[in-house]
Order: structure tokens, then C-alpha cells, then sequence
């Protein structure tokens, strides 16, 4: 699956999604509640955004639980929202740049490979014709093959014995 294709993916709305919208829009309802819940959101993605940090030095997906803590500290703070779509913006240009530069690279090998199997074919073409009119031309006795044909002279069309 390509990275687009899961980012949109995790943006649809499910079930869980939409539940959780509704229990948002109950919590706002309410005075308390909104703030409690606002500083419960606060402190679980504050948290997990936290323990991210400290897993960049230790050992732990820090990366992940840091933009994890981000998504939940976007789903209240509109600037944390908007980090959060310029940073998935940048990771898919990156990510379309690598999967660009991996794909001229493999095409280029390609073409590399192509160009060498057609020198080889090229070599081998030129040696035969040389071969070959080395042959053609050398009627001398160590050059000669037992049980050779006539030599056929290529520009006149005589033929010559080996006697």
C-alpha cells in the first residue's frame, strides 16, 4: 500500500472516529466538562509526546509517539492541527521525491545495462568480421584449413586454389 493511500486511509472517519466527535460535542456542551476534558487531552498527548522525546535517546518508536501525542493534541489546538498538515505535506513530498529519485535510478540502470549488453554484441560482431576476413585474406599455409573451400576473392569474385 503506497504512503498516500494509508494517510487516507487513517483520515476517513470511522466508527471510533465519529464516537468520539460526539463525545466531543457533549463535553462542550458543558463548562466543566469542556475544560476537563481539554486538560485531559492536554496531559495524555503532552505525555505521549514526551515519552517520544525520551525515546529518541533510548530505545522506542520516539518518532511515532511524538506525532502521535501531536495528533492528540491537534484533535484541541487548531496551531498543533496546522503543524500537523505541513509536516504530512512535507513527509509526502519527501517521500514522492525518494520514490522519483528510486525510479530514474532503476531506469538508468536499465539503460546502462542495455547499452552494455549492446557493446558486448558489438564486440563480439567485430571480432567474427575480423575473424572472418582474416581468412579470407590469409590463404598461407598455417592460416589455411584442411578441407577449405576455394578462396572467393570479395571484390572480383575469382576464385582462387590453395595450390
Amino acid at each position: 500500500m503506497s504512503l498516500e493511500a494509508e494517510i487516507e486511509q487513517g483520515q476517513r472517519e470511522g466508527r471510533l472516529h465519529h464516537l468520539l466527535g460526539r463525545f466531543k460535542a457533549f463535553t462542550h456542551r458543558h463548562p466543566v466538562l469542556r475544560l476537563v476534558y481539554k486538560g485531559l487531552v492536554t496531559l495524555v498527548g503532552g505525555a505521549i509526546a514526551l515519552a517520544g522525546v525520551v525515546m529518541l535517546v533510548t530505545p522506542g518508536p520516539g518518532w511515532l509517539a511524538i506525532f502521535l501525542g501531536l495528533g492528540v493534541l491537534a484533535t484541541e489546538y487548531p496551531l498543533v492541527h496546522r503543524f500537523n498538515q505541513w509536516a504530512k505535506g512535507k513527509v509526502v513530498a519527501v517521500w514522492r521525491a525518494y520514490r522519483r529519485r528510486r525510479e530514474q535510478r532503476r531506469e538508468r540502470t536499465e539503460r546502462v545495462r542495455a547499452e552494455r549488453a549492446g557493446a558486448r554484441v558489438a564486440r563480439r560482431q567485430r571480432h567474427d568480421l575480423l575473424m572472418a576476413r582474416m581468412h579470407r585474406r590469409h590463404s598461407c599455409a598455417p592460416h589455411r584449413r584442411r578441407g577449405a573451400h576455394p578462396l572467393v576473392l570479395p571484390r572480383t569474385g575469382r576464385i582462387m586454389s590453395h595450390s
